[in-house]
């Protein structure tokens, strides 16, 4: 994640891990949960209209943030090999359900930046 401390990511990220909450929900990192939040039905990602592109191969890293019931709140592409796939991984993402996130038995927005790799044969 090289490129990180470049993205307008990095500084949502340090405004995060200080600490922040939103509402009466405070935000923690997934490796502070009493249990890292699953993807409920896991489902291969779409991306209609476009075909397999190797130059697209590689390791995206997305922000994710889930609120409390585990809807996907946030989902941003901080780096990747390309620009167009990271936007698809985006929107597909926000479709998606995770389990409820937790700290200290009580329901939080947990955040996390996630690697998804993609391969195109």
């Amino acid at each position: 994640m090289n490129n990180l401390r470049n993205s307008s990511v990095f500084g949502a990220m340090l405004f995060l891990s200080m600490g922040c909450c939103f509402g009466d929900a405070t935000v923690v990192e997934f490796s502070e949960l009493d249990e890292a939040p699953t993807l409920i039905s896991p489902q291969p990602l779409e991306m209609p209209g476009l075909r397999a592109d190797r130059r697209a191969n590689g390791k995206y890293w997305v922000f994710l943030e889930i609120d409390e019931k585990g809807c996907v709140v946030t989902a941003h592409t901080v780096e990747g090999p390309s620009l167009r796939f990271g936007e698809i991984i985006e929107e597909n993402l926000l479709d998606r359900q995770f389990t409820t996130p937790s700290k200290g038995g009580q329901t939080v927005r947990a955040y996390s930046f996630l690697p998804i790799p993609i391969h195109f044969q």
